[in-house]
């Protein structure tokens, strides 16, 4: 496609950067594509881990003091007026 373009400029800027022969001059992208899923992974990671409810793990709640009942809570009930009719 560049062939038929009037400038080549992707073909003179490789030819630029030494055709990838100097590594001081071009440095492969897929050094950092690599890194991307990586980073995905561990900020995953992190956040799964994070979720995990570390306290009830580590210290799980002991049966051995006697349940104690509920407290029964009584109230009145307040009175009922009636509702007034519209003719």
């Amino acid at each position: 496609m560049e062939q038929r373009l009037p400038l080549a400029p992707f073909h003179t800027e490789w030819l630029a950067l030494g055709e990838a022969k100097d590594t001081k001059r071009y440095v492969p992208f897929t050094r950092f594509e690599i890194w991307i899923p990586r980073s995905f992974i561990l900020m995953y990671g992190v956040l799964i881990i994070d979720m995990i409810p570390w306290g009830s793990i580590c210290h799980p709640q002991r049966d051995s003091a006697p349940a104690t009942p509920p407290s029964v809570v009584t109230h009145t009930p307040l009175p009922t007026t009636p509702n007034p009719q519209k003719p």
